[in-house]
């Protein structure tokens, strides 16, 4: 047993938007530290993901102990206040809103770049239809001063680690209401 963090990872993930009810509809193939180890699912009908192991071996079973072990040490945030996940199922059903989040704002992001002048301003994300060209940059630029971050001149893996982090953060304020 190692106490380094077990490196949870999904292949071959699909969410069914139309298939869920009360939870989130999903099923995929869940590696830890780069070992297939189990098949998860949920129907979306509300109750808890399923983990099944892909076989019984004893390497898979200690890598799916490990990993329920580390997830009984992580926190989520319920009211401003941090809450322990009480098992795996749902720290796994976390990584996996987590994952689908950042594919959805992966491919807005991809979509956005192309066709217009994205930018963080204060904190939020806008994008202008125009092409992204230095005499637009320049006029965003001059509305907006020194707060204006143009994304588009960002080298592509740094300006979408910025857009997904500012989009999330910007979502947390407005559920916050602040």
């Amino acid at each position: 047993m190692t106490d380094k963090a077990p490196i949870i990872t999904f292949k071959n993930l699909s969410e069914h938007r139309r298939m869920s009810e009360e939870t989130m509809c999903f099923d995929g193939t869940m590696y830890i530290d780069g070992v297939r180890v189990a098949f998860i699912e949920n129907t979306g009908k509300g109750g808890m993901t399923d983990i099944t192991p892909v076989e019984a071996s004893d390497e898979v079973m200690a890598l799916l102990a490990r990993a329920k072990a580390f997830a009984l040490t992580q926190t989520w945030e319920y009211e401003g206040k941090p809450e322990p996940y009480g098992d795996l199922e749902s720290y796994i059903d976390q990584l996996v809103a987590d994952e689908v989040t950042r594919k959805d704002l992966t491919r807005s992001f991809n979509r956005d770049v192309k066709a217009k002048v994205v930018v963080v301003i204060d904190g939020d994300v806008y994008s202008f239809k125009c092409a992204f060209n230095e005499a637009n940059c320049a006029a965003i630029r001059k509305k907006h001063g020194e707060r204006v971050q143009i994304l588009n001149a960002v080298p592509r893996d740094e300006a979408l680690k910025l857009y997904i982090a500012t989009v999330i953060e910007s979502s947390k304020r407005a559920n916050r209401g602040s």
